[in-house]
């Protein structure tokens, strides 16, 4: 399907068409596509007819548009070289070098403008020119891929928020676009289950934003540590900056194709890393603070540190063995980032992801002297300080 867009003149969007009964024409009055003209004639300013235009005109005609407001349609608008909109009140078009309307048809300048060109999309702007250049001469350097990782990061925020009527379409309907960003970039990259297995540690750190949306649970279309299995707006993870330093070590990547796309991965995929592993629990007077217990160790007491988890505990009931494997330490910031885990039960050492944690630079002491190997649960253990378990 991707390249069916990929490869069009022109695609043309019914874009104010709420589904498919409605089709592309609507009803519209003569002055829609003029709208309000003003003869200024005043000293110092330029004399002329001025036609008078909202700011937000594209974010509510086009970005905001019912048609716009569907996942699978990301894809659609980032591949089609050129999309003529057939809008609410007059025609629209983009491309990747401008975007125009019937009232400005020379295209759309200043505070009007959308923020980038082809484009701006439903919710953040998509540097298109940027996401589909990545092919460079020589070899690939640690810019050249934390470009590319960014520019997928604003994809996947924006597709989250995307509605889809068949929950298992949640990676379908992005493969076309992540096909042809790895054909774009310099060398060889492996895609996993909406993420990239090149610096993939800093990537599982993605969060979810609730934004009056309906949670529910994780579904089986995706590993528990893929943005996948979450039906919400994310933010994405993105790669490791110069400022930053990775703690976690990702051995071993498995994700299966459901059989027809190579592109597109079931929820049997897992992830064997290692990293040091602590024991946590929720602290049940804020459900958005982790208790952290220090059992053993040189230092005794506790320490709240600031968490998101997928879904609220109101939805999804967590045990008392939530474990925190640390992942990215700011050196600008002084802060630690990391991933909230919960045995699985089933097998020793294996965990689902429940969520993501951040520890200012007060807490961090707890985690430098602590060491709790009877306290947590996994696979191997190093005999130093880091410990082998697998995440599904």
């Amino acid at each position: 399907m991707g390249e069916v867009y990929k490869y069009a003149l022109c695609n043309i969007a019914a874009t104010a068409a709420p589904d498919s009964t409605y089709g592309c024409f609507r009803n519209k009055s003569g002055h829609s596509a003029t709208g309000c003209s003003l003869w200024i004639d005043c000293e110092g300013l330029p004399n002329g007819v001025f036609h008078c235009l909202p700011e937000d005109l594209w974010e509510d005609k086009i970005s905001s548009a019912p048609l716009n407001r569907r996942a699978w349609v990301v894809q659609e608008r980032l591949l089609s070289p050129r999309i003529l909109h057939f809008g609410a009140d007059q025609l629209y078009f983009e491309c990747c070098e401008t975007s125009a309307c019937e009232t400005c048809p020379a295209g759309l300048e200043g505070d009007i403008a959308p923020t980038s060109k082809k484009l701006e999309l439903s919710l953040c702007p998509l540097p298109y020119k940027l996401a589909f250049d990545f092919r460079r001469s020589g070899e690939q350097s640690d810019d050249h891929l934390l470009k590319f990782l960014h520019a997928w990061s604003e994809v996947v925020t924006t597709y989250s928020e995307g509605k889809l009527t068949r929950e298992e379409d949640k990676l379908v309907a992005l493969s076309g676009l992540a096909k042809e960003m790895k054909s774009r970039f310099c060398g060889d990259i492996e895609y996993l289950a909406g993420l990239w297995r090149q610096d993939l540690a800093a990537q599982l750190l993605w969060s979810v934003i609730s934004k009056g949306r309906k949670y529910s649970l994780p579904t089986t279309q995706a590993p528990s540590w893929s943005w996948a299995s979450i039906d919400g707006l994310i933010l994405a993870g993105s790669g490791t900056r110069p400022d930053e330093i990775t703690l976690m070590s990702v051995l071993e990547a498995k994700v299966n194709s459901n059989g027809f796309d190579t592109m597109v991965h079931n929820h049997d995929g897992q992830l064997r890393v290692k990293g040091r592993l602590f024991r946590a629990e929720i602290a049940p007077e804020n459900p958005r603070d982790l208790r952290f217990s220090l059992r053993r160790g040189y230092v005794q007491g506790t320490a709240l540190i600031a968490c998101r988890l997928d879904v609220p505990t109101t939805i999804r009931k967590c045990g008392p063995n939530i474990h925190l494997m640390p992942v990215k330490y700011d050196w600008f910031n002084k802060s630690l980032k990391g991933l909230i885990l919960e045995p699985t039960q089933v097998v020793k050492g294996q965990f689902q992801r429940y969520g993501t944690f951040s520890a200012s630079e007060g807490s961090l002491n707890t985690f430098n002297n602590s060491h709790e190997k009877e306290e947590v649960e996994y696979e191997v253990y190093d005999g130093i300080n880091e410990f082998v378990i697998t995440i599904i």
